[in-house]
């Protein structure tokens, strides 16, 4: 596994306060390419998608972002049980325990974070 240097997403936002719009743009573009890699080809679905997960390397002026933490991933069978998360960037039915569409989760949570990071809410 190779070291990232760089920045979570929390990390990065307090560092540079208000970030340009683009800028925003483009960070949520690449987590939502990862997340469709993550799903369409690979069937892992990541289920703790949240700005301390998300870290940003920036090599000559470019911003790369990687996903990270893929402790509670579930791999294959799309839909099953599911019990943790971060509590405050999880689905609901992550804490009811449900039987869900595993994909479901990260979008919501992929949602969380761009309403974070696009109306810069407190973690």
């Amino acid at each position: 596994m190779p070291y990232v240097d760089g920045k979570t997403l929390s990390e990065f936002r307090v560092d540079f306060g208000m970030l340009d719009k683009n800028i925003k743009f483009d960070i949520i573009n690449q987590i939502f390419e990862g997340l469709y890699v993550l799903h369409n080809e690979y069937h892992v679905y990541h289920r703790d998608i949240k700005p301390d997960n998300i870290m940003i390397e920036i090599k000559d002026g470019i911003y790369r972002v990687k996903i990270l933490d893929f402790g509670i991933c579930k791999m294959g069978l799309n839909e099953s049980y599911v019990r943790g998360g971060s509590m405050l960037w999880s689905a609901p039915e992550q804490q009811d325990n449900e039987f869900v569409d595993q994909s479901k989760i990260d979008v919501y949570c992929f949602g969380l974070l761009i309403l974070w990071l696009m109306y810069e809410f407190k973690s």
